[in-house]
């Protein structure tokens, strides 16, 4: 399971360091904002792709969350709305039908 971790950030470093426009730490965080978010994006939308009957492994939860703490968390949440990716519209109203918050 490492290459679920290794991968998107790899990723994520190597597209940093290639689209970077000089050394300046600016242009480093930049690059690195864009590069998380897209990697963040794709991977969500990978593993809703497999999650219908398919058999090959899924993205561990804890690698979806990992991108989106690193910085990808707008994608990642655009991604969770455009793919319904962990959201299921029975679970949130029953939940607010049952009192629970």
């Amino acid at each position: 399971m490492i290459r679920f971790w290794v991968i998107p950030f790899g990723l994520a470093i190597a597209a940093t360091l290639i689209f970077r426009q000089s050394g300046s730490l600016r242009d480093t965080i930049l690059a690195w904002a864009i590069a998380i978010n897209v990697v963040a994006f794709l991977i969500y939308g990978y593993d809703k792709a497999i999650s219908s009957g398919s058999k090959r492994t899924r993205a561990p939860e804890m690698v979806l969350l990992a991108l989106a703490f690193a910085g990808g968390w707008p994608l990642a949440y655009a991604a969770m709305l455009i793919y319904e990716h962990k959201i299921s519209k029975d679970k949130v109203g029953s939940a607010a039908r049952s009192g629970c918050s």
